[in-house]
């Protein structure tokens, strides 16, 4: 029975008797209720200290599990860090080697007009060198010519002398 029962008077001696037996007995009702609840608290309190220790067990793995993805992550930005400066050293090499490429294409090409130039000079060099050999051909001609008939020359020069010394001679 609650607080809140009202228990009847009767005409002589105070409260019915009845009401407050069956009062009485509700009270009793309602204390082994609560007894019986409080044995069985027992119950709830190994409930209570298994579910605590696995809640602290739990919080244990959750806090290793945090440690664990902070390092991850560190390791992550480490790694991301890395594979960064490892898409900017290529790039840089990518950028030296289109440069050095530019570079190497710039002195073929250079080359290539040095050696067209060169091949221009060459050729014309060959027909100087051509047209001098001919001339000297021919002044060698015109001087063996040249040679050949001073040689002529002298020659009747000295057959003269050599008859007019002679002349010279018998006319003595």
């Amino acid at each position: 029975m609650s607080s809140d029962t009202i228990l009847k008077k009767s005409l002589f001696g105070g409260f019915k008797k009845s009401d407050v037996m069956n009062y009485i007995e509700q009270l009793q009702a309602e204390n082994v209720a609560v007894k019986s609840e409080l044995e069985n608290a027992g119950d709830y309190k190994e409930m209570y200290e298994s579910l605590k220790a696995e809640y602290d067990e739990i919080t244990e793995q959750y806090e290793a599990l945090k440690e664990e993805n902070e390092k991850l992550q560190s390791t992550k930005k480490s790694v991301a860090d890395t594979v960064s400066a490892e898409e900017k050293s290529n790039s840089v090499i990518k950028d030296a080697m289109k440069y050095a490429d530019s570079i190497v294409s710039a002195a073929k090409e250079s080359a290539a007009g040095i050696i067209s130039t060169a091949a221009a000079a060459i050729s014309g060099a060959t027909a100087d060198i051509s047209e001098a050999n001919s001339k000297v051909r021919e002044a060698q001609q015109n001087l063996d010519n040249s040679l050949n008939a001073v040689q002529s020359d002298v020659e009747s020069l000295l057959a003269n002398l050599e008859k007019q010394a002679a002349d010279l001679r018998e006319d003595e």
